[in-house]
């Protein structure tokens, strides 16, 4: 049949009138797009009742659309079913396309019975949508998919244009506007372009979770790559192509290659033959099936190159995988704000905050530092960080921050104009748990019991599966494989996984509404008692740096374990864990945060055992000690010693008369001081544990050097020291002892004996596991500065030691104070108050690696 030029596609759209008007003007608009003709009974009066209508108007039309919401729709006189179920019936055999508007908490059972008989028949294509605008865009791209998928169908009789004809691409429409500006990977977007235009790349997949930036990513990198494909760069949206098989026709559709009778890959084939193309293939994972097409595609073309964005790989060969990774987010302990402001995730929610109307020059250092904490928060994840910014509209940084940390959900719906499937963060995190099957959702809610990661022993000890179902690595590796966790394979023997942080949020939730939350949280908890105890005994000896490494990696799941237990009460548990890793805590630099689990503990000490009342108690007053709070720490100290001595545990008596001592010697009660190291000393090398008798004669050592004592026994005591340290080859106890000794040269006026040693102090301390000795190096370079009159470097050197000290919540040890405060006020002194303090700010702000470098240079021999 031949039809006049003015014959066009008829588009029937039914619904009930009274409550859907401005979602049926959004449907007219998306079918008049598309230059089709919608059939829509309020447009033309009629002399006939509305069933009659109705039906002449469907008999007459092509395609189907329904957009229900909560009513069921009035009964007329002769029907028993309402005119929209009618108009249902009556379009059976035809495409149809129904819209179910949500949320819809009012829904007429009739309705909700009819969609689901529609639902169960299988026979329609139905969806959701929240705002007439998304419904527009829907129904749009339905009804050109629905089109092209239709011309697939189409006989070879019907054809117009043969295959061979090798038809060319249409005109390529333009990359997706960005309404923002592209902040940050600059790295990556020029490697990307790199990689893409070298011919023997063909495929490129950027991988990584929802929310992360693939798509912002990839439209940034084609932006740049028209010269290198000079044949067109095509960018395909298929967040909504929800069937594999209809990938190509979408291909197609956005090629501009529409006519044909042969399928749309051999289509596609044709005319694509010997062009440079690139096609971006945006959102691939819920067509995942669809990827033999593509390489189908690619193998049957010389100079197709294809950029997917996927939230897992493709796993076609020659495909090259990009992990999509947060934005660089802030130091969790800035030296100073230009390391805040520097930091990608910090730029990105200044510059949509500024959007908002929030200027960078309107917020104060506070509020910079409130910034800094909520990218954090939200792990560097783009998406979360834009709807944070958005927020700014009313909540300033500081007002923002503690609401976040209570919950994401503050994040919902921020931005109406990002897609439905990413206006919240919850949404983003539905896309992606949908797809996964269903034991694999199970594990992923209970591995939301993890902090900052874990490992696989970790996970089949809390989270044990069902073998039946599937082995514990399978489903992690679909975990992997859908980017809802990510595995460092560092480690050979221990490979680490991780989820970020708004994953990880969501999956808790997911964990809470299955009612597992304290079944697996007490799993958590036991699996980590036992890793602790066992780390207490490898902490003493050769095996600290694994012990040491293993803990920071646990950093974040034994502060929630502190803190659960808590809560739940389990009061013992936080004591002994502490107890256990306490020379990670120090070492480390955990001061702080172990300060606050255990002020719950001690708080309700009545309710621990003696023994385990004794050690909280030890840990408490071993804080205390580190931070400067002498007095109490005295009273904690003895009260554990008093219940360590009536129970016989001597090596515990032992740890307790070392933090004793430096109590004593700090108050000027010198022999005590030297009889409690002494005594612990030999007590602890009997037992073994030569870290704590190291420190125990070191600090006995640097005591006597540092006030007039014998010099021969000091000696040999830091030689004691140093043997201790050297026999476990124990990192930063050799460093401590070194310190001491170069301490010990610069008293002696052996200054340059004294800036060797101690710039060795400082050049191999600068971290963690030994940041407060790296503290004292930078204060004994100080007094070599001094010594060879440079008293600006010293005051600086002193205010960079301060800063780290108190960066790390930390004060200096009684029995070195006093030499500090000489040195210091010799250095006051020789510059005067203004000046002093001046040169000591400007040290605060030095970062750890400024001040390393700053106080190396003075290890340099003196001129002349």
């Amino acid at each position: 049949m031949i039809r006049t030029h003015d014959r066009r596609l008829r588009v029937y759209v039914s619904s009930v009138l009274d409550e859907l008007a401005e979602e049926r003007a959004a449907v007219r608009d998306a079918v008049q797009q598309h230059r089709m003709t919608p059939v829509m009974v309020e447009m033309a009066a009629r002399p006939y009742p509305p069933p009659a209508l109705s039906r002449a108007y469907i008999s007459q039309s092509e395609v189907f659309v329904g957009v229900y919401w909560q009513q069921y729709g009035a009964v007329p006189e002769g029907l028993d079913v309402s005119t929209v179920d009618d108009e249902l019936r009556l379009a059976a055999g035809m495409p149809r396309l129904l819209y179910l508007k949500r949320p819809a908490p009012d829904r007429d059972p009739r309705l909700r019975a009819l969609v689901e008989r529609l639902q169960n028949a299988g026979d329609v294509s139905y969806r959701s949508f929240t705002t007439a605008a998304e419904l527009r865009d829907l129904v749009a791209e339905d009804l050109a998919v629905l089109v092209s998928e239709r011309f697939d169908a189409t006989t070879a009789a019907d054809a117009l244009t043969p295959v061979d004809a090798g038809p060319a691409p249409g005109q390529p429409r333009p990359l997706p506007y960005q309404a923002t500006s592209f902040v940050g990977r600059e790295d990556e977007v020029r490697e990307l372009r790199a990689l893409l235009a070298e011919r023997s790349v063909r495929l490129v997949t950027l991988v990584g979770a929802g929310g992360i930036g693939k798509s912002r990513l990839a439209v940034e990198v084609a932006r740049g790559l028209e010269d290198a494909f000079p044949d067109g760069v095509y960018f395909v949206p298929l967040a909504r192509v929800t069937k594999p098989e209809l990938v190509m026709a979408a291909i197609a559709a956005e090629v501009g290659v529409h006519s044909g009778s042969a399928p749309s890959l051999e289509r596609l084939v044709s005319a694509l033959q010997g062009r440079r193309v690139l096609l971006v293939l945006d959102n691939f994972e819920q067509v995942a099936e669809a990827a033999g097409e593509v390489g189908r595609l690619l193998s049957l073309t010389a100079e197709v190159t294809v950029l997917v964005t996927s939230r897992r790989l493709l796993r076609l060969r020659g495909e090259h995988e990009h992990r999509v990774t947060p934005l660089a987010v802030p130091p969790s302990r800035p030296h100073a704000m230009q390391e805040v402001t520097e930091a990608d995730a910090v730029k990105l929610f200044l510059a949509r905050a500024e959007a908002t109307g929030l200027p960078r020059a309107a917020l104060n250092d506070d509020e910079m530092v409130a910034v800094a904490d909520i990218v954090r928060r939200l792990d560097g994840v783009p998406l979360a960080i834009e709807l944070a910014a958005a927020r700014t509209r009313l909540l300033r940084p500081t007002a923002l921050r503690p609401r976040l940390e209570r919950s994401l959900d503050i994040l919902a719906d921020a931005l109406v104009d990002l897609p439905e499937r990413q206006r919240s963060l919850r949404a983003t995190m539905e896309w992606s748990y949908a797809l996964l099957a269903p034991h694999v959702a199970r594990l992923l809610a209970r591995l939301s019991t993890f902090v900052d990661g874990w490992t696989l022993d970790a996970a089949e000890a809390v989270c044990p599966e069902a073998t039946e179902t599937v082995a514990m690595l399978d489903a992690l590796s679909e975990l992997v494989d859908s980017s809802l966790v990510t595995v460092d394979l560092s480690d050979p023997e221990q490979p680490r996984f991780t989820m970020l942080a708004p994953v990880r949020d969501y999956a808790r939730q997911r964990l809470q509404e299955m009612g597992e939350v304290r079944d697996i949280d007490a799993r958590h908890l036991a699996y980590f008692r036992t890793v602790c105890a066992e780390a207490g005994v490898g902490l003493r000896g050769h095996d600290q740096p694994r012990w040491l490494s293993r803990l920071e990696a646990e950093a974040g799941n034994l502060t929630v374990l502190a803190q659960r237990a808590v809560d739940a009460d389990a009061l013992e548990d936080v004591a002994l864990v502490a107890w256990s890793v306490w020379r990670w805590i120090w070492l480390n630099d955990h001061v702080t945060a172990a300060r606050y689990w255990m002020e719950g503990v001690v708080a309700r000490a009545d309710e621990l055992t003696p023994l385990t009342r004794a050690k909280a108690f030890w840990v408490m007053g071993c804080l205390l000690y580190e931070q400067g709070s002498y007095d109490r720490a005295t009273g904690m100290l003895t009260e554990a010693r008093r219940v360590f001595g009536a129970h016989d545990a001597e090596c515990e008596v032992a740890v307790t008369d070392l933090m004793i001592a430096g109590l004593a010697a700090g108050h000027g009660e010198a022999d005590r001081a030297y009889g409690l190291w002494t005594e612990a000393a030999d007590v602890l090398r009997r037992y073994g544990d030569f870290f704590t008798a190291s420190v125990a004669a070191g600090s006995h050592g640097v005591h006597l050097l540092l006030n007039g004592g014998d010099a021969d026994a000091a000696q040999q005591l830091l030689q004691s020291a140093l043997a201790d340290a050297e026999r476990i080859a124990n990192a930063p106890m050799i460093a401590l002892t070194r310190l001491y000794q170069g301490l010990a040269a610069l008293l002696g006026g052996e200054v340059a004996t004294a800036a060797a040693l101690l710039d060795e102090v400082v050049a191999t301390s600068g971290g963690r596991a030994s940041g407060e000795v790296f503290a004292y190096g930078l204060d004994g370079l100080a007094g070599v500065a001094l010594a060879r009159d440079e008293p600006v470097r010293a005051a600086t050197l002193f205010g960079a030691a301060a800063g780290v000290r108190f960066r790390s919540g930390l004060s200096p040890w009684p029995h070195v104070r006093p030499m500090l405060d000489g040195l210091t006020e010799a250095t006051r002194l020789a510059l005067g108050n203004a000046e002093y303090r001046a040169a000591v700010d400007r040290g605060r702000q030095m970062t750890t690696i400024q001040a390393r470098d700053y106080a190396r240079a003075v290890a340099a021999p003196a001129p002349g």
